[in-house]
Parts: structure tokens; C-alpha cells; sequence
């Protein structure tokens, strides 16, 4: 038998195992990988604690949905297509501050340019409503309301996002005639639609310490969205990269939802949650809010998948749903002012 010896130089290159210094673990990979561990350990931390929701208010439900469902199919009847920087969209801009004036607001219109991928800079209008100050006192701690004003092309958006829009007016009229501890503030946004560049604008505004936005005075921000689909209301609480709102904030507006359907709200599902946590993805007006340190979150009926033109354009909105969730977003509201500072922080998985 012929034994056959190779010196070392002949032997293959030794496989340099990864996780060493000379093969480093893909950071990437080390990443994703770990959010399958971490998602399900925050999802089970936050089912553990089980954060108390605030008190209902004493003040009694008045949301109007008959009403509510009139503004937004006259709302999007008469300005059909507002797409952010249109003459349409200004004109639509116009009709919302008169509206908030006639509701016993202070209203500034705040014009600013946004510089939207695929489109370039475009000239954007925020509408921001505040109420007045009065003789006995007012905390200068802000609640605030905001809705996106603007839709796509192709249909009148009449439930993206009219609902919305009818919705904010009917809360600042109601918030006019009823005595409120804090200051409360309705927002108008421009560029729902494109890259949701007004919630970015009060991000902005919000770094400024004074702001009516700034995260040492809002002690926290609903935004409300698509309120005429079918079904029961639906919570939305994340920002990209892993940073939520408050869980006392989400676990009230769940208990609100609960007293005006009878039901729990519906919340994102786990895979949109993965992606939250893996990668910057901006879904509605609520994460760039959460992101610059403010406890937001939506309310809405609608689903991830966007409407069909029939669903969003006039005589498609369901009426139950609309007033269900827009006496939901009327209660919170009275909820926060009365204990709204519990409400006040948000919270990150680490890490991540």
C-alpha cells in the first residue's frame, strides 16, 4: 500500500470560521436576526405590565356622526382634488381656517416647503388652531389633534382623508364651548400623501422648547385618519426604528375604544411591527411625531392596504364606524385633559 504524505503548502486554505476577527458576523444579519428574539420579549413584556388606562372623563360623549359624515362629503365634493402644492389644495387650506375661526379658535396659517422625492420642493400650508386663553387659567401644556387635509389623485378622498378633516372641525367646535383644563390644538396638515411632510413640519417646530410641539409641553398627539371604513377602530403607535408612544396612552385610547364599540381596538400586525423595528418605514402622520419625542398615536377604520376609488368618494362611508370612532377620539380627548401628565413619555426597544 502507497501512503501518499502532502507537506502544508499543499492543503487547501483552513475555512476561516465566521464570528472571528478574520470573519466577522454580518452586522446585518446579527440585527434582523435578533428581531425575532426582541419583538416577541417586548410584546411580552408589554402584555405583562399591562399599563392602566387613565379614567373616563365625566363629560358626556357628544360626537355627531351624521353631522361629521355631511362636512366630509361637502368637504370633498367641493375641493375633489387637493394634492399637496395645488391651488385646489390652498383653496381647501382657506375653507378649513375660516371653519376653525367660526369654531372660536386662534388660526395661523403656516406655509413651508417641503422637498419631496420624485416631486422636488413644494410649497405646503399647515392650518393650527388653538384655543384662547380664558380669565380662569389654562395649562400651557398642549393635547393635540391633527388630521392630513390632502389626498392622491383619482378619487375625492372623501374617506382618506374628509373623514378626518370633518372630524378635527366638529372636536374644535365642541372644544369651544366646553371649559378645558389644558390647551388643546388642532392641526390641519398638508402632505399626508407625500411622505407625510406636515407632521414632519411640527417635528421640526417641536425642537424649538416654546413650541406649542416641542415634547416638554405636548403631552400628547392623536392623529385621526380614514374614520369611514367598515369595522372597528384601529390604533397605530409606532415610529421607525423601534419608538412607540406611551403604553398609558395606547391602553386609554384602547379603553376608550372599548366603551364607545364594545370591542378592543385593533393594532398593527406583528410583521408591520418587525419592519417598524428593522428599517425607516413611515406608514401615518403618528411616527414622525413619535420619532421626534412626542407620545402620538392614530386612531383610524381603514387597513395598510390603500382604497379603492370607490371606497373613498362619496356615500361609501360607513356611518356606525365614523361615529364609533370619532366618539372614541372625542372621549380620549376629555380623558387627557383631565389626567393627561400620566400620558406624558414615550418608549424604545434598545438597541434597535
Amino acid at each position: 500500500m502507497n501512503i501518499t504524505t502532502r507537506s502544508p503548502s499543499d492543503l487547501p486554505p483552513a475555512r476561516i470560521r465566521q464570528g472571528t476577527i478574520a470573519r466577522p458576523i454580518s452586522g446585518r444579519l446579527y440585527r434582523l436576526g435578533w428581531l425575532a428574539i426582541a419583538l416577541p420579549i417586548a410584546i411580552l413584556a408589554l402584555s405583562v405590565t399591562e399599563p392602566r388606562p387613565l379614567p373616563d372623563s365625566a363629560l358626556p360623549a357628544s360626537f355627531d356622526g351624521e353631522s361629521a359624515l355631511a362636512v366630509a362629503e361637502a368637504f370633498s365634493s367641493l375641493f375633489p382634488a387637493r394634492a399637496p402644492g395645488t391651488q385646489t389644495n390652498q383653496q381647501s387650506a382657506i375653507w378649513v381656517s375660516r371653519q376653525m375661526q367660526a369654531a372660536g379658535l386662534n388660526v395661523t396659517s403656516e406655509s413651508f416647503q417641503a422637498n419631496i422625492p420624485e416631486f422636488g420642493k413644494r410649497n405646503l400650508i399647515n392650518i393650527i388652531g388653538k384655543l384662547p386663553p380664558r380669565e380662569s387659567g389654562r395649562s400651557s401644556n398642549t393635547i393635540i389633534v391633527v388630521a392630513h387635509r390632502d389626498n392622491n389623485t383619482g378619487d375625492p378622498g372623501t374617506n382618506d382623508n374628509a373623514t378626518g378633516t370633518a372630524a378635527l372641525l366638529q372636536l374644535a367646535r365642541q372644544a369651544g364651548t366646553t371649559s378645558l383644563d389644558h390647551t388643546l390644538v388642532f392641526v390641519s396638515l398638508d402632505g399626508g400623501t407625500l411622505g407625510n411632510a406636515g407632521s414632519l413640519e411640527l417635528a421640526r417646530q417641536g425642537e424649538n422648547p416654546s413650541s406649542l410641539f416641542s415634547p416638554t409641553r405636548a403631552l400628547a398627539v392623536i392623529n385621526i385618519d380614514n374614520l369611514g371604513s367598515k369595522g372597528s377602530p384601529r390604533i397605530l403607535f409606532g415610529g421607525n426604528g423601534g419608538v412607540f408612544a406611551s403604553p398609558v396612552l395606547v391602553a386609554s385610547a384602547d379603553a376608550r375604544i372599548v366603551d364607545t364599540s364594545g370591542s378592543r381596538a385593533r393594532t398593527p400586525n406583528p410583521f408591520i411591527q418587525m419592519i417598524q423595528l428593522a428599517a425607516p418605514v413611515t406608514l401615518t402622520d403618528e411616527a414622525p411625531l413619535v420619532e421626534s419625542g412626542l407620545s402620538a398615536l392614530t386612531i383610524t377604520t381603514g387597513t395598510d392596504a390603500p382604497l379603492s376609488p370607490e371606497e373613498n368618494s362619496p356615500g361609501r362611508i360607513d356611518l356606525p364606524s365614523f361615529n364609533t370612532a370619532g366618539s372614541a377620539v372625542q372621549e380620549l380627548v376629555n380623558t387627557l385633559d383631565g389626567t393627561a401628565d400620566v400620558a406624558y413619555s414615550w418608549y424604545t426597544v434598545d438597541g434597535f
